[in-house]
Protein backbone atom coordinates (compact mmCIF):
# COMPACT_ATOMS: atom_id res chain seq x y z
CA UNK A 1 0.00 0.00 0.00
CA UNK A 2 3.01 2.68 1.08
CA UNK A 3 4.27 1.47 -2.76
CA UNK A 4 1.04 2.70 -4.49
CA UNK A 5 0.73 5.70 -2.71
CA UNK A 6 4.30 6.81 -3.19
CA UNK A 7 3.66 5.77 -7.19
CA UNK A 8 0.34 8.06 -7.16
CA UNK A 9 3.12 11.04 -5.57
CA UNK A 10 5.70 10.51 -8.16
CA UNK A 11 2.74 10.71 -11.23
CA UNK A 12 1.58 13.98 -9.74
CA UNK A 13 4.69 15.28 -9.24
CA UNK A 14 6.05 14.64 -13.25
CA UNK A 15 2.30 15.54 -14.50
CA UNK A 16 2.41 18.60 -12.73
CA UNK A 17 6.13 19.40 -13.78
CA UNK A 18 5.50 17.61 -17.47
CA UNK A 19 2.63 18.83 -18.42
CA UNK A 20 1.20 22.24 -19.34
CA UNK A 21 -1.45 24.18 -17.50
CA UNK A 22 -4.87 21.58 -18.02
CA UNK A 23 -6.28 22.81 -20.91
CA UNK A 24 -10.23 22.82 -21.00
CA UNK A 25 -13.05 19.86 -21.92
CA UNK A 26 -13.40 21.03 -25.53
CA UNK A 27 -17.40 20.79 -26.31
CA UNK A 28 -18.64 17.22 -28.19
CA UNK A 29 -17.90 13.54 -27.40
CA UNK A 30 -15.41 12.68 -24.34
CA UNK A 31 -14.50 9.32 -23.22
CA UNK A 32 -12.58 7.60 -20.10
CA UNK A 33 -11.15 3.92 -19.26
CA UNK A 34 -10.10 3.80 -15.64
CA UNK A 35 -8.13 1.61 -13.85
CA UNK A 36 -10.20 1.63 -10.33
CA UNK A 37 -8.99 0.30 -6.61
CA UNK A 38 -11.26 -0.22 -3.46
CA UNK A 39 -10.30 -0.76 -0.45
CA UNK A 40 -12.47 -2.94 2.20
CA UNK A 41 -10.19 -2.55 5.49
CA UNK A 42 -10.86 -4.60 8.16
CA UNK A 43 -9.95 -2.67 11.19
CA UNK A 44 -10.22 -5.71 13.65
CA UNK A 45 -6.54 -4.76 14.79
CA UNK A 46 -7.17 -2.07 17.03
CA UNK A 47 -9.28 -3.96 19.08
CA UNK A 48 -6.71 -6.76 19.26
CA UNK A 49 -8.44 -9.33 16.50
CA UNK A 50 -7.30 -10.05 12.78
CA UNK A 51 -6.85 -6.98 10.29
CA UNK A 52 -7.04 -8.48 6.83
CA UNK A 53 -8.66 -6.36 4.83
CA UNK A 54 -10.08 -7.03 1.06
CA UNK A 55 -8.78 -4.86 -2.19
CA UNK A 56 -10.97 -4.80 -5.19
CA UNK A 57 -9.75 -3.42 -8.57
CA UNK A 58 -11.26 -3.35 -12.16
CA UNK A 59 -11.83 -0.97 -14.77
CA UNK A 60 -14.34 1.09 -16.13
CA UNK A 61 -15.66 3.15 -18.94
CA UNK A 62 -17.45 6.30 -19.25
CA UNK A 63 -18.78 8.08 -22.37
CA UNK A 64 -21.00 11.03 -23.00
CA UNK A 65 -21.10 14.79 -23.87
CA UNK A 66 -19.14 18.02 -23.28
CA UNK A 67 -21.58 20.26 -22.89
CA UNK A 68 -19.83 23.45 -21.75
CA UNK A 69 -16.13 23.59 -20.35
CA UNK A 70 -17.57 22.72 -16.83
CA UNK A 71 -20.25 20.42 -17.60
CA UNK A 72 -20.13 16.60 -18.57
CA UNK A 73 -23.30 14.52 -19.09
CA UNK A 74 -22.47 10.91 -19.53
CA UNK A 75 -23.08 6.73 -18.75
CA UNK A 76 -20.58 3.75 -18.35
CA UNK A 77 -19.67 0.64 -16.49
CA UNK A 78 -17.41 -1.08 -14.26
CA UNK A 79 -16.32 -4.70 -14.16
CA UNK A 80 -14.13 -5.23 -10.52
CA UNK A 81 -13.23 -8.01 -9.01
CA UNK A 82 -11.32 -8.79 -5.09
CA UNK A 83 -7.81 -10.15 -5.37
CA UNK A 84 -7.88 -11.53 -1.72
CA UNK A 85 -10.44 -12.89 -0.79
CA UNK A 86 -11.77 -13.76 2.46
CA UNK A 87 -14.87 -14.82 1.58
CA UNK A 88 -14.56 -18.86 1.99
CA UNK A 89 -17.95 -19.27 0.38
CA UNK A 90 -16.62 -18.10 -3.41
CA UNK A 91 -14.39 -18.44 -6.16
CA UNK A 92 -11.09 -17.13 -5.86
CA UNK A 93 -10.68 -13.23 -8.08
CA UNK A 94 -14.79 -13.70 -9.05
CA UNK A 95 -16.28 -10.73 -10.25
CA UNK A 96 -17.86 -8.78 -6.89
CA UNK A 97 -19.17 -5.32 -8.69
CA UNK A 98 -20.87 -4.94 -11.81
CA UNK A 99 -22.36 -1.26 -11.70
CA UNK A 100 -24.37 0.04 -14.86
CA UNK A 101 -24.49 4.10 -14.25
CA UNK A 102 -25.08 7.54 -14.90
CA UNK A 103 -22.06 9.98 -14.30
CA UNK A 104 -22.19 13.80 -14.33
CA UNK A 105 -18.54 15.30 -14.00
CA UNK A 106 -18.07 18.98 -13.14
CA UNK A 107 -13.75 20.26 -14.34
CA UNK A 108 -12.91 23.58 -12.55
CA UNK A 109 -9.95 25.79 -12.95
CA UNK A 110 -8.05 27.92 -10.67
CA UNK A 111 -4.67 29.11 -12.37
CA UNK A 112 -2.80 26.44 -13.58
CA UNK A 113 -4.69 23.60 -10.98
CA UNK A 114 -7.48 21.91 -12.61
CA UNK A 115 -9.44 19.49 -10.66
CA UNK A 116 -12.63 17.97 -10.60
CA UNK A 117 -15.56 16.60 -9.27
CA UNK A 118 -17.21 13.18 -10.65
CA UNK A 119 -20.68 11.95 -9.20
CA UNK A 120 -21.78 8.57 -10.43
CA UNK A 121 -25.42 6.82 -9.78
CA UNK A 122 -26.40 3.59 -11.04
CA UNK A 123 -27.30 0.28 -10.20
CA UNK A 124 -25.27 -2.70 -9.11
CA UNK A 125 -26.51 -5.29 -11.59
CA UNK A 126 -24.75 -8.27 -9.34
CA UNK A 127 -26.94 -9.68 -6.28
CA UNK A 128 -30.37 -8.60 -7.23
CA UNK A 129 -29.58 -5.31 -8.11
CA UNK A 130 -29.77 -2.48 -5.80
CA UNK A 131 -28.37 1.15 -6.02
CA UNK A 132 -24.66 2.40 -6.15
CA UNK A 133 -23.14 5.53 -6.17
CA UNK A 134 -19.53 7.24 -6.45
CA UNK A 135 -18.66 10.75 -5.28
CA UNK A 136 -14.93 11.70 -6.56
CA UNK A 137 -12.21 14.62 -6.45
CA UNK A 138 -9.27 14.48 -8.66
CA UNK A 139 -6.95 16.03 -10.40
CA UNK A 140 -7.28 16.73 -14.41
CA UNK A 141 -3.46 16.37 -16.35
CA UNK A 142 -3.61 17.64 -19.97
CA UNK A 143 -1.70 15.28 -22.59
CA UNK A 144 -2.03 16.84 -26.21
CA UNK A 145 -4.94 18.37 -27.67
CA UNK A 146 -7.24 15.59 -26.86
CA UNK A 147 -6.00 13.26 -24.39
CA UNK A 148 -5.58 14.10 -20.65
CA UNK A 149 -4.72 11.46 -17.70
CA UNK A 150 -7.20 11.97 -14.53
CA UNK A 151 -6.38 10.73 -10.89
CA UNK A 152 -9.57 10.82 -8.04
CA UNK A 153 -10.02 9.42 -4.86
CA UNK A 154 -13.37 8.98 -3.25
CA UNK A 155 -15.85 6.99 -2.01
CA UNK A 156 -18.12 4.24 -3.59
CA UNK A 157 -21.03 2.97 -2.07
CA UNK A 158 -22.01 -0.21 -3.24
CA UNK A 159 -25.71 -1.72 -2.81
CA UNK A 160 -26.53 -5.28 -3.01
CA UNK A 161 -29.97 -7.36 -2.25
CA UNK A 162 -29.79 -10.86 -0.14
CA UNK A 163 -32.54 -12.91 0.02
CA UNK A 164 -33.89 -14.01 2.92
CA UNK A 165 -34.27 -17.28 4.61
CA UNK A 166 -36.81 -18.83 7.11
CA UNK A 167 -35.34 -21.48 9.36
CA UNK A 168 -36.26 -24.26 12.31
CA UNK A 169 -36.00 -27.32 13.95
CA UNK A 170 -38.14 -29.56 14.25
CA UNK A 171 -37.70 -33.23 14.88
CA UNK A 172 -39.06 -35.07 11.85
CA UNK A 173 -36.72 -33.06 9.60
CA UNK A 174 -34.01 -31.48 12.06
CA UNK A 175 -32.61 -28.21 11.07
CA UNK A 176 -34.37 -26.83 7.85
CA UNK A 177 -33.90 -23.61 6.02
CA UNK A 178 -35.74 -22.28 3.21
CA UNK A 179 -36.18 -19.18 0.96
CA UNK A 180 -39.00 -16.26 2.34
CA UNK A 181 -39.21 -14.65 -1.15
CA UNK A 182 -38.33 -11.60 0.47
CA UNK A 183 -35.21 -9.56 -0.12
CA UNK A 184 -32.86 -7.19 2.21
CA UNK A 185 -30.96 -4.44 1.02
CA UNK A 186 -27.70 -3.52 2.43
CA UNK A 187 -24.60 -1.18 1.39
CA UNK A 188 -20.82 -0.72 1.75
CA UNK A 189 -18.87 2.30 1.60
CA UNK A 190 -15.18 1.61 0.40
CA UNK A 191 -12.41 4.57 -0.77
CA UNK A 192 -12.10 4.64 -3.87
CA UNK A 193 -8.95 5.54 -6.29
CA UNK A 194 -9.19 5.64 -9.50
CA UNK A 195 -6.01 6.47 -12.57
CA UNK A 196 -7.64 6.53 -15.80
CA UNK A 197 -7.00 8.74 -19.54
CA UNK A 198 -9.69 10.67 -21.19
CA UNK A 199 -9.90 11.05 -24.77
Amino acid sequence: MKKLLVYILIVLLCGYVAFAAGRDPQRGYRGFVEWENFVFPDLGFLAGGGGDSDFWTGVSTTHGYQFNRWLFVGAGMSCVWLLNDNDYYSEKAKIKYLPLFADVRTDLRFGRFTPFVDLRMGCNLLRHGAFSGALTLGYRFNWGRRLAINLALGVNLRGERSEEFQSGWNPDEGMWSRPTGRYRTGYDAKPVLRLGVEF
